[in-house]
């Protein structure tokens, strides 16, 4: 049994990179389709394909929330299909938590433009309230990484306030990640300084100089190289935005 809980979880990754590689290319090719719907129909198993999706969270809306067209409804179908197949438990973390409302949220407005009114997001974790103050940025860093998948556009609420408020602490995690070559870390953590930074540099941190970097790295991971090309769109819409 563990044997094939450990097949399932390969095969779950593998599908999970296989949908960000076209995911990343549908970003790049804007208002290209119905990304999720072709995915599902074209794979080998479509269960599988499914929990692909319920892997990659909020980010399976990325095309159409950086498009200007509404979500196409195919994909709406297959993210509804993808979140009753594989109901969160109820010993779901708070980070999925996070994640299964911002993409239920964003799901809902499907039926509008999803550049409306932003989706709040508000996870209830206080990272701060059991610490020393010295100890504080590094726990809220690792959690900011693991619900990056909520850092896309018209998204708001405490977690994107904090970004904003705890820019230099999200400029320390950047670089402790980049320095232990973790880079899908610092790609995540680099989504939040992107989102967060509405035309203001992070201190002490050259934000494009990590994302040429990491844009090298992420060249063999399909999964890197998705969150980095959101980095760069969310930098590119928050500075212009900014400019207004």
């Amino acid at each position: 049994m563990p044997h094939q809980d450990t097949a399932l979880r390969e095969d779950y990754a593998r599908a999970a990179d296989d949908l960000a590689g076209r995911l990343h290319r549908c970003l790049e090719t804007p208002d290209s389709g119905a990304a999720l719907a072709d995915y599902v129909r074209g794979a080998p198993d479509r269960r599988t394909a499914l929990a692909a999706v319920r892997v990659l969270g909020p980010d399976v809306l990325a095309p159409a929330l950086f498009g200007s067209r509404r979500i196409d409804p195919a994909d709406r179908e297959v993210i509804a299909t993808a979140l009753a197949h594989y109901p969160l438990d109820a010993g779901g973390t708070a980070e999925t938590t996070s994640l299964d409302r911002v993409t239920t949220s964003l799901l809902h407005r499907a039926e509008g433009a999803v550049s409306g009114d932003g989706v709040a997001v508000d996870d209830g974790v206080d990272v701060d309230a059991f610490l020393r103050p010295e100890e504080h940025w590094r726990p809220w860093a690792q959690h900011m990484a693991q619900v990056a998948s909520c850092a896309l556009p018209g998204v708001c609420g405490p977690l994107v306030d904090q970004a904003r408020t705890r820019a230099a602490d999200l400029g320390r995690g950047v670089a402790r990640a980049m320095l232990r070559r973790d880079y899908r870390t610092a790609a995540r953590l680099v989504r939040w300084t992107a989102l967060a930074d509405n035309g203001a540099a992070v201190e002490q941190l050259n934000v494009e100089a990590v994302l040429r970097h990491l844009e090298l790295c992420g060249s063999v991971d399909a999964r890197l190289s998705l969150d980095v090309r959101i980095a760069r769109l969310l930098r590119t819409r928050t500075r212009r935005e900014g400019t207004r």
